[in-house]
């Protein structure tokens, strides 16, 4: 009877470990997959005439740190969370992705042109007035930016809402 009860409670960990697992890999590759249909937006507008754009919805899962555009790809940025909440512009002609398991390492893709936009990542629940929310109606934890990608005379402008 005991040997039983042991055997299901650690069956019962294993396979919640596992869809754990299965969730986090699933997110991660949703992250990837959103981060190149920007990357592909970007390099669309980039060959398009002056002030045609694109608009695009951009989610962001819990594992994302930060997605920004810089010049410099050898050298992560250290402190993001002000720069996300306060929208701050990065420039550049990388588009880099870092996970927050990843502090060291750069996921950055070449631009065609150069490109302004907004820090954009997932913040701390406590930190997000629409996690929060999200995560009390019991929604994906996922952070959407509705994007306009606009061509400037030499470079690409992205802007939230």
């Amino acid at each position: 009877m005991v040997a039983g009860i042991v055997i299901a409670s650690m069956a019962l960990v294993i396979a919640y470990n596992f869809i754990g697992r299965v969730i986090d890999f699933s997110q991660r590759e949703n992250s990837l997959s959103n981060f190149n249909t920007l990357r592909n937006n970007l390099e669309n507008v980039c060959v398009q005439e002056y002030k045609n754009f694109v608009k695009m919805q951009f989610s962001i899962t819990p594992q994302v740190r930060v997605v920004y555009t810089t010049v410099d790809i050898e050298n992560p940025i250290l402190k993001v969370t002000d720069k996300i909440s306060n929208q701050e512009k990065s420039y550049g002609n990388y588009l880099c992705l870092q996970f927050k398991d990843e502090l060291d390492k750069l996921r950055c893709e070449k631009i065609s042109c150069d490109v302004s936009m907004p820090y954009m990542g997932a913040l701390a629940d406590y930190e997000d007035f629409w996690q929060g929310v999200n995560k009390i109606l019991g929604r994906a934890n996922v952070r959407n930016y509705d994007l306009t990608i606009s061509k400037l005379a030499a470079s690409v402008r992205v802007t939230v809402g």
